[in-house]
């Protein structure tokens, strides 16, 4: 008999155990659903956030491309200018150098007088840019 009531116990222990885990499934799947319908409503929300900046953001992506596109404009309009700044100071190089010419050959000519080259050695030498 008492090894019925051995059995007897093992069974109820192994029930209590069955409930037991019955229960802590019931659990997991009802805290898991609630969690899931938590987290499609946070999905859907985010959705709707996002919809609803999207179009602040094309406008700002609209003035960003303005902006590099008149960044553009300026940059090429700078390059223009160093060009026509790189022309004029080759014309105006150029031409020193010519007057400097003129003025050798005219030292050459009648070197006893001191002209302004020979006192300065070029016109201009102190403006130059190296």
């Amino acid at each position: 008999m008492e090894n019925f009531q051995n059995v007897d116990t093992w069974v109820w222990i192994a029930v209590a155990i069955a409930a037991a885990l019955i229960v802590i499934g019931a659990i997991v799947a009802v805290a898991m659903r609630k969690k899931r319908g938590w987290d499609h409503s946070r999905a859907e929300a985010m959705r709707s956030e996002v919809e609803q900046q999207r179009p602040a953001l094309r406008k700002q992506e609209a003035a960003t491309l303005e902006a590099e596109a008149q960044a553009q404009r300026v940059r090429a309009d700078a390059d223009r200018l160093e060009a026509q700044a790189r022309d004029r100071r080759r014309d105006v190089e150029d031409r020193r150098g010519e007057l400097n010419e003129r003025l050798r050959e005219a030292d050459e000519r009648d070197p006893e007088v001191e002209t302004e080259a020979e006192a300065h050695k070029d016109v201009g030498a102190s403006h130059r840019r190296d």
